[in-house]
């Protein structure tokens, strides 16, 4: 059996999204959705939407398991899996929520 492509769900099983973008990861079932389109610079994004620059590395690392697509972000691993985590509200970390979100610009 290989992983597939999903759209991330949260304990309630809605969608999950980050920053109006749906959010992907890889499971053992379900059909893959249609979400590898143009590859996007994500440290580039993550500069033009947090308020400082001196936070830039703390939100990097808080992402660096993601990749931004055109059609979403893809959770590709797990190394740091704190804001995937608390997005689907896994275990406690439903009500965990990642310092670093304080930094993005409210939109």
């Amino acid at each position: 059996m290989s992983n597939t492509l999903c759209r991330a769900q949260d304990g309630g099983g809605n969608e999950v999204s980050f920053m109006k973008k749906p959010v992907y990861n890889y499971s053992l079932h379900g059909d893959p959705p249609l979400v590898y389109s143009t590859k996007l610079n994500k440290k580039q994004w993550i500069r033009n939407n947090i308020d400082n620059e001196d936070n830039y590395e703390m939100v990097y690392f808080m992402m660096i398991d993601w990749d931004l697509y055109e059609g979403g972000w893809v959770v590709t691993s797990y190394d740091n899996p704190g804001l995937f985590y608390y997005l689907c509200q896994i275990g406690d970390w439903g009500v965990r929520k990642p310092k670093e979100l304080q930094y993005f610009i409210k939109k």
